[in-house]
């Protein structure tokens, strides 16, 4: 069991904001079968006896409900265990290194703590799910390149616009052309 999450959070969380809906009633607003649900609850699974941790798959589709009932997808990511929450221990020194900054620049580039160590769930070759661990180098990466935000990120914005998939593309496009040198079209 994860030692730093009580895996009934989740299910104690589930089972306050249902009330008195039946378990039939929240598969229908999302999609998560009524079995799985109560399963969830009672933080276990009937045929292993072992935990049953939700995945954020199933989370996302449970922020359906919860989200009307002022209990965004974060924090069921947090009760889960998939997210650990810690009180911040980095000073603006070491932010600023992560950064790539030598101090000498004028005020703070930024406030943002990666909790470690940061987890992903990939297919692999044979389409087989595999936890990996995500370093540091590929986090910064992933929070200041361009093409991954346009790309992999489930919303982008511009001047404080949403974009559509088409304009993500045509961004793209633009941004191959604009720096040719480093895009794969060459």
């Amino acid at each position: 069991m994860r030692e730093w999450v009580r895996i009934t959070e989740i299910g104690d969380l589930l089972r306050k904001l249902r009330g008195k809906k039946s378990y039939r009633d929240v598969q229908k607003d999302t999609d998560v079968s009524y079995t799985h649900l109560r399963n969830i609850e009672k933080g276990m699974d009937p045929r292993s006896g072992k935990e049953l941790i939700p995945t954020p798959e199933v989370l996302k589709k449970l922020a359906k409900f919860t989200e009307p009932l002022g209990v965004d997808y974060e924090e069921l990511m947090v009760k889960a265990g998939h997210i650990r929450i810690r009180e911040a221990t980095a000073t603006q020194d070491d932010i600023d290194k992560f950064f790539g900054r030598s101090g000498n620049e004028e005020g703070p580039l930024a406030t943002v703590i990666f909790e470690e160590p940061t987890r992903e769930v990939i297919t692999d070759a044979n389409g087989m799910r595999v936890t990996t661990i995500v370093s540091n180098d590929e986090l910064r990466r992933r929070f200041l390149d361009v093409h991954f935000l346009l790309q992999h990120r489930e919303k982008a914005y511009y001047n404080g616009f949403e974009l559509t998939d088409d304009e993500r593309k045509q961004a793209l496009d633009m941004l191959d052309v604009l720096f040719r040198k480093y895009s794969g079209n060459k």
